[in-house]
């Protein structure tokens, strides 16, 4: 029961370390078949009997499809990481709203007393200029 534990225990562990190997591995797989392909583009461009072209290019079609593929992996990994980072985001552009709202009702309240302080200093200027006051 123990050892039982132990390998259920070892696979949980190895899942983890793929899942945590994973953007590496998937650019270490898309880098290599980046290379492979510029070498076959190589070759196809040296090749000089059509029989050679014709092998090489189904070769870069292989590996055209693979690069899609790591391709559309890379971007459906994205995609679920910007679908999280959008509820996460949400929740920050509500508390940002809410900030400007409030922060828009001090604004509204700074001009009000603005003009209140405008008004307050004309009456003193006026009644400094009426009574000779210095």
């Amino acid at each position: 029961m123990a050892s039982m534990k132990k390998s259920r225990q070892t696979k949980q562990v190895r899942k983890a370390n793929i899942a945590a190997d994973a953007p590496s591995a998937w650019q270490q797989t898309h880098d290599a078949f980046q290379s492979l392909k510029e070498q076959l583009t190589a070759a196809y461009e040296d090749a000089k009997a059509r029989a050679a072209q014709d092998s090489v290019a189904d070769a870069l079609d292989e590996v055209d499809a693979m690069l899609r593929i790591l391709n559309q992996e890379d971007m459906a990994s994205r995609t679920v990481d910007l679908s999280a980072a959008a509820d996460e985001t949400e929740e920050a552009v509500k508390k940002l709203e809410a900030l400007k709202q409030e922060l828009e009702g001090i604004a509204s309240r700074v001009a009000t007393v603005a003009k209140v302080i405008q008004g307050i200093d004309d009456a003193i200027a006026v009644a400094k200029a009426c009574f000779g006051i210095a």
